[in-house]
């Protein structure tokens, strides 16, 4: 029996996306939260869509549909924006990964 106690040291938060289909032949898309911009290629698996944000704020979104060849992007699709609100502990989250254990 162990006697220290594991507590969670601090919470990060993030945008993510799932199950994404680009059509047109767009590759990639670029999203731009909290003026960071971010180009994911389109997958339907989790991805994060933005760095590390603050709670309790609202986010302007922004994402365009894009398509790469070589690095460079070649053909831009219509952007789309929204606005998202990441509330804070009070929301019953699923963690995406575990905190290390403590020894």
């Amino acid at each position: 029996m162990s006697r220290f106690t594991r507590t969670p040291l601090g919470y990060r938060y993030f945008f993510a996306a799932q199950h994404i289909r680009c059509i047109n032949g767009a590759t990639n898309l670029v999203f731009t939260v909290a003026r960071a911009r971010r180009s994911t290629p389109c997958r339907s698996g989790p991805i994060l869509i933005s760095g590390q944000l603050a709670p309790h704020k609202t986010y302007e979104i922004r994402v365009q549909a894009v398509r790469i060849r070589r690095h460079k992007v070649v053909k831009r699709g219509a952007p789309y924006s929204g606005r998202l609100y990441m509330p804070g502990n009070e929301v019953l989250w699923i963690p995406v990964a575990q905190l290390p254990p403590a020894i």
